[in-house]
């Protein structure tokens, strides 16, 4: 038996957000489609969804020193600006599901759709995201990531932008199979759940996490 691939760390913390950074390097230093300023703005004035608690979660801004790149033109090794924490939130999640609509008013590209790399990454992490899967959708699944990798290796100036996380999300439609939907194993909830060890942590007297993890183990038991 294998552990199968976690879809928070190969999507929402490698992927995506890697993948972003590409597109944004592209659109703003390489061919100048629209200013990292209009993007900013746009984030900004964007209606993401709110939390739980009711406030938005918005990305953070894209800072000049991000969009790093050759003298030929070519994207450095790179990712969005995405902090550990707030990938591991619904906004990266949110940036890629709503990305057609958040670049709509700062595309001045030929093309009057979304640019086909990141439109099939973006579609192959919505199947991901399903709550069920059947063996058809397993295999369009599967037909997905080939079509979106195949897109991504196509682009020269992302060479150095292919990463292991890009392998790791081939297999996923076998793990489906085997452990059922992403979803229900991701690692977004029990690294949730680490925040509240953290904060016992740091009211008490234990520095140890494990140990504090340890003793509320045994109180439940």
């Amino acid at each position: 038996m294998y552990v199968p691939r976690n879809l928070m760390h190969v999507e929402l913390e490698g992927n995506l957000k890697v993948q972003l950074y590409g597109f944004l390097y592209m659109a703003i230093i390489k061919y100048k489609w629209f200013s990292r300023g209009e993007f900013n703005d746009q984030i900004r004035s964007f209606p993401f969804l709110r939390n739980t608690h009711g406030n938005v979660e918005r990305p953070p801004k894209v800072p000049r020193v991000t969009l790093k790149g050759t003298e030929l033109g070519s994207c450095c090794g790179g990712k969005a600006p995405f902090p550990s924490h707030q990938a591991r939130c619904s906004n990266l999640s949110c940036t890629a599901l709503k990305s057609s609509d958040l670049f709509s008013v700062l595309k001045p590209w030929p093309r009057l759709s979304m640019p086909p790399c990141w439109s099939a990454h973006v579609q192959y992490f919505t199947a991901m995201m399903a709550s069920t899967f059947t063996d058809a959708s397993i295999a369009a699944l599967d037909g997905m990531i080939f079509r979106a990798q195949e897109l991504f290796l196509a682009i020269e100036a992302y060479s150095s932008l292919w990463k292991p996380k890009n392998h790791f999300a081939q297999h996923v439609p076998n793990d489906i199979k085997t452990f059922g939907p992403p979803r229900t194993y991701w690692c977004m909830r029990f690294e949730a759940k680490n925040q509240e060890h953290k904060r016992a942590g740091k009211m008490s007297n234990f520095r140890d996490i494990f140990d504090c993890s340890r003793r509320e183990s045994m109180m439940n038991t």
